[in-house]
C-alpha cells in the first residue's frame, strides 16, 4: 500500500530541476445511487479532485501549475510498477484553474465550513462531472471494477518551475480528505 504521494517541483542550485507527478485510481467509497426520485431532475454542479498534504519540501510560496489527465489505459492492483513507469492518458487537461498555492500547513475553507486537514482542492471540468453524472442508475456505480473500466484513473502533473525554488509536497493517498467529490442540485437550474 502506497503510504505517501510524491508531487510538484523544486528547482536548487545543488540537486537542479525535479519534477514528480503520479498515476492513480478512484476508487468508489459505496456504490452511489445519486437520483433516488427519477420525478425530480438533478445536474452536476462540480467535481473537485481533493489531496490531503502529509508533508514538503521547498519554498511552498512558489505557486505551481497543475494539470489532471484522465487515463485511457488499465492499472492492475496486482502488477508491479516502477517510478518511471508511465500509462496513455487523454490529451485534455480537466484542471481549470491555474496556478495553485501550495499551503500544506492552511485550513480549507469550503463554502462557508473550515476543514482543519489542509488540502489542496483542484477543480475539474465540468463536461467530466456532467459525463460522471450522466452515467448513474448505470452499471458503473455497481462495484469498482466496473467503475475502472468507465474511469480508469488520472494522472496528475505540475509544469517545471522556471527560476530558483519551488517544492515538492507529499499527498496521503489514504487520508479521507484525497477523493473526488462531484457536487449536484436538485432542479432545471
Amino acid at each position: 500500500e502506497l503510504s505517501r504521494i510524491l508531487f510538484g517541483s523544486i528547482s536548487d542550485t545543488e540537486y537542479g530541476l525535479t519534477n514528480s507527478s503520479y498515476f492513480g485510481q478512484i476508487l468508489l467509497s459505496s456504490t452511489p445511487n445519486l437520483i433516488a426520485d427519477s420525478t425530480q431532475s438533478y445536474g452536476a454542479d462540480s467535481l473537485v479532485l481533493s489531496l490531503a498534504y502529509s508533508g514538503w519540501y521547498g519554498d511552498t510560496t512558489v505557486p505551481q501549475n497543475i494539470h489532471v489527465y484522465r487515463l485511457t489505459e488499465d492499472m492492475y492492483v496486482d502488477s508491479s510498477y516502477y517510478s518511471n513507469k508511465t500509462f496513455q492518458t487523454d490529451p485534455q487537461d480537466l484542471a481549470i484553474q491555474n496556478p495553485y498555492a501550495i499551503r500544506p500547513n492552511s485550513a480549507v475553507v469550503i463554502d462557508t465550513v473550515t476543514v482543519a486537514t489542509p488540502h489542496i482542492r483542484i477543480r475539474l471540468k465540468d463536461e467530466l462531472a456532467d459525463s460522471i453524472f450522466a452515467r448513474n442508475g448505470q452499471t458503473e456505480f455497481a462495484n469498482n471494477d466496473n467503475w475502472k473500466s468507465y474511469f480508469k484513473g488520472i494522472h496528475v502533473t505540475v509544469d517545471p518551475v522556471t527560476a530558483q525554488g519551488g517544492a515538492l509536497v507529499y499527498f496521503s493517498p489514504t487520508s479521507p480528505y484525497t477523493r473526488m467529490t462531484l457536487y449536484y442540485h436538485e432542479g432545471t437550474e
